[in-house]
């Protein structure tokens, strides 16, 4: 078995196949985190916002989303690309709680000129195999 990072991990575990391909992660797939943000009662009109900017792929505005802090639950967001071109992008609740696990919240089917899109946001260096 390759050793893989616990995120590539969680997101083949949480995911399972691509929306886009149909194979079972990681069959070659890269990803990267594209947007975070803390998720406590005191930010729920931020995390839906977060959402719908996910929803409705407004990929610049979502990417500005970068606000983490360990203690604190958060919402992350994860692009997900595939060998064939597109992708997916992947909101998970990631809780501060060692005893509870990741939640996939959204998942959104991306195509390729939108991949490539987010590929201009991102630097090279924040691609990752899955």
């Amino acid at each position: 078995m390759l050793n893989r990072d616990t995120t590539a991990q969680m997101l083949s575990r949480k995911v399972g196949k691509c929306d886009l391909c149909g194979q079972a992660l990681p069959a070659r797939h890269t990803y990267a985190k594209f947007a975070s943000t803390i998720a406590d009662k005191e930010r729920i009109p931020q995390v839906e916002e977060f959402f719908l900017k996910l929803e409705k792929h407004d990929w610049k505005a979502l990417h500005t989303y970068n606000e983490f802090d360990g203690s604190k639950n958060a919402v992350v967001a994860y692009v997900i690309a595939c060998p064939q071109g597109g992708g997916m992008v992947v909101g998970i609740r990631s809780p501060a709680e060692f005893y509870e696990s990741d939640e996939v919240h959204a998942q959104e089917m991306v195509p390729p000129a939108e991949i490539t899109t987010i590929s201009k946001l991102l630097s090279s260096g924040e691609w990752r195999p899955l």
